[in-house]
């Protein structure tokens, strides 16, 4: 793969010219989840109809679960060890993706096709500059989390990573206000021969709407199997589970 680098997050070399706009662009993003202690990378592939990303380079900490004697309680994290990971295919109209559920007593992957979600973003006249970008601030309530953004129009593009999209520039960073949550841009490069997007297809395929009541039911599953094997009384503790996800609710 040929590709131009452009520019590195804290060490940029220049602005992109116009003439270069029709071109593929590939992004690399930091993403932190310190709820659950998710370390990983996310390339981001852009074109000018449809984009698709994909979360790697997991620090994979499996399923721990552990009983807590002295407060009669038992804690439990769902993680998959998964090599592929979770993807995102975006259209602009459709998004398919590639995600994990809660199924008799293990974690599956499957691929799923949404129409994409109309982000209700407000933009601000709040800017700065970040590295050599020229950034404005948007805010973002979706599914449960609040996001505060900043996009470059130095990089025009609807395209971002996971299931943003709708803004006119790049993201250069977003992060949930409790700052749990955070991405942040690593790089950026044209790619100077053009390469087909891939579509998720490695999972079990199922609907939006399944998709939804597996994550709505997975805790309660996942508990249920836990209660049958605690001490009489014992109290399960699920706050970490609804926190971890990026979609808490699908309302």
């Amino acid at each position: 793969m040929k590709t131009t680098i452009l520019i590195l997050f804290f060490s940029f070399i220049g602005l992109i010219s116009k003439g270069q706009n029709d071109n593929q662009l590939f992004v690399t993003y930091h993403f932190l989840n310190f709820k659950n202690n998710k370390d990983q990378k996310i390339n981001l592939l852009i074109s000018p109809d449809d984009s698709f990303s994909e979360f790697i380079e997991h620090k994979a900490i499996g399923k721990t679960d552990g009983y807590n004697e002295e407060e009669n309680s038992y804690s439990f994290r769902i993680e998959s060890n998964d090599s592929i990971g979770k993807q995102y295919y975006n259209n602009g109209k459709q998004i398919v993706f590639r995600d994990f559920v809660y199924n008799d007593g293990s974690l599956i992957p499957v691929v799923v096709t949404e129409q994409t979600p109309k982000l209700n973003w407000i933009l601000t006249n709040e800017q700065k500059k970040i590295g050599s970008f020229n950034c404005k601030k948007a805010k973002l309530d979706f599914r449960g989390r609040f996001y505060e953004v900043w996009y470059s129009l130095d990089i025009p593009t609807m395209f971002g990573p996971w299931k943003f999209q709708g803004l006119p520039g790049l993201i250069i960073q977003a992060s949930t206000l409790d700052l749990s949550i955070s991405f942040t841009l690593s790089e950026l490069k044209y790619l100077d021969e053009f390469e087909p997007l891939s579509v998720p297809k490695i999972g079990k395929k199922i609907t939006f709407d399944q998709y939804v009541k597996y994550k709505e039911n997975a805790v309660k599953n996942y508990i249920d199997r836990i209660k049958a094997k605690l001490p009489r009384g014992a109290r399960v503790k699920t706050n970490s589970i609804k926190d971890n996800n990026l979609e808490i609710n699908f309302k």
